[in-house]
């Protein structure tokens, strides 16, 4: 009987910074299998439920007047998604919506 192995990224973390507009986005990809729930401040902040490429998700609007930032969380089944910076909502969903897996080829 052949046995078959797969190790899994349990955290991947990217972080970005524009260096000419300063704008930050950073990018966070998590096992599920070893995902301890975090918490998101939704107190007083614009939310809504999300579809990213068919999975469920939550987008969190913390931008205020003349400053954008925001969130998106969602999960495909294996994996936690978490994509935050200085854009807008619909510029963060358009940006989650092409994130791909990153798996460890050994």
């Amino acid at each position: 009987m052949a046995m078959k192995y797969q190790e899994l990224i349990q955290l991947l973390f990217m972080s970005y910074e524009n260096p000419v507009t300063e704008q930050t986005l950073t990018f966070c990809q998590f096992a599920k299998v070893s995902f301890d729930s975090t918490h998101y401040d939704t107190e007083n902040q614009k939310f809504q439920g999300i579809n990213i490429n068919g999975h469920s998700g939550l987008c969190l609007d913390y931008s205020s007047q003349g400053y954008n930032y925001a969130g998106i969380v969602w999960d495909n089944g294996d994996y936690i998604f978490e994509l935050f910076g200085e854009y807008s909502k619909n510029e963060l969903c358009d940006l989650a919506k092409t994130a791909k897996v990153i798996e460890n080829n050994k």
